[in-house]
């Protein structure tokens, strides 16, 4: 299984740059690298659905409400990259025109879940995933050729090969996201207000 140090060494091999032995080596690589790897990982967790990267979690109210609106409030797991579902708030959350005003079934406030739902809450998150051995194969070419093509002008001084690199980084996400999602059983959309009404 892949390492940090082998996720490094094919964006190299894209760059047709040395491999590098460490992150704290000195050459040019290592530096952007050791810049950039961690922020875009975090963001390309957080703009997808990774199955490998899908959490659970269920969280204790905390002692102190919210000043106002709300009657508890929750905090997100450390690890928290992106809230995915919270259990009961199905309805408010797909169904925004069912509910005649700007009542909403949660918000999230910096790290917390503001709602009237009971405790414990249930949610489902993305969850950051730093261990390359947990990701899906598809998922780790598609982060190196990002990662290649965001140092690509430091190391090599060639907007062409970036933007090269770029168009390939679209493809291989776009098949990393396709297959990813085939995992799992397709999901149904909620019925709107619009047929709900017809069914009453």
């Amino acid at each position: 299984m892949p390492s940090r140090i082998d996720v490094a060494n094919l964006s190299a091999l894209k760059l047709g740059a040395d491999r590098i032995m460490a992150f704290d080596d000195e050459s040019k690589v290592a530096r952007a690298l050791t810049l950039v790897f961690y922020p875009l990982l975090w963001a390309e967790l957080a703009r997808n659905r990774w199955t490998f990267a899908i959490k659970r979690a269920s969280l204790p109210a905390l002692a102190a409400a919210p000043s106002w609106g709300f009657e508890r409030q929750f905090l997100l797991p450390v690890d928290c990259l992106r809230l995915d579902w919270i259990d009961g708030a199905g309805r408010s959350e797909y169904l925004a025109n069912f509910i005649q005003d700007s009542t909403s079934a949660f918000r999230i406030e910096g790290r917390y879940i503001l709602t009237d739902l009971g405790a414990p809450l249930s949610i489902r998150y993305v969850a950051r995933v730093d261990n390359p051995e947990e990701w899906d194969p598809c998922f780790v070419e598609a982060f190196a050729t990002r990662l290649a093509a965001e140092i690509c002008e430091d190391v090599t001084q060639d907007g062409t090969k970036k933007r090269a690199l770029m168009d390939e980084y679209l493809r291989s996400m776009s098949e990393a996201k396709r297959i990813s999602a085939i995992q799992n059983p397709p999901q149904s959309i909620p019925d709107d207000s619009w047929v709900q009404a017809r069914e009453l």
